[in-house]
């Protein structure tokens, strides 16, 4: 079940949703605009062994702009912290 804009709002406002901070300005017909944080975490070298410890990096962008290199991860977190014990959520990202 994909709740609607309104559900979004009132599980969160009755406790079973946590966005924090909660702006009802970031609320759609269907999902909620998550803002992504400007700290990522990047892995050192090319190619990551599951098995062995990989090194990271920790890249801030500046002036709200990040250069992305090629054939690197990056991991990327939201300003808001997510969370219920009564729904699952997903994920979409869009540009």
């Amino acid at each position: 079940m994909i709740l609607t804009g309104k559900q979004i709002t009132q599980e969160v406002h009755r406790g079973r949703i946590i966005i924090d901070p909660f702006n009802e300005e970031c609320v759609n017909p269907n999902s909620y605009n998550f803002t992504l944080s400007d700290t990522f975490l990047v892995y050192d070298m090319d190619v990551i062994d599951t098995r062995s410890k990989n090194t990271t990096k920790i890249v801030k962008m500046e002036d709200n702009k990040l250069i992305l290199e090629p054939w690197k991860l990056y991991l990327a977190s939201t300003r808001e912290k997510i969370g219920s014990n009564y729904f699952a959520p997903t994920y979409a990202a869009s540009v």
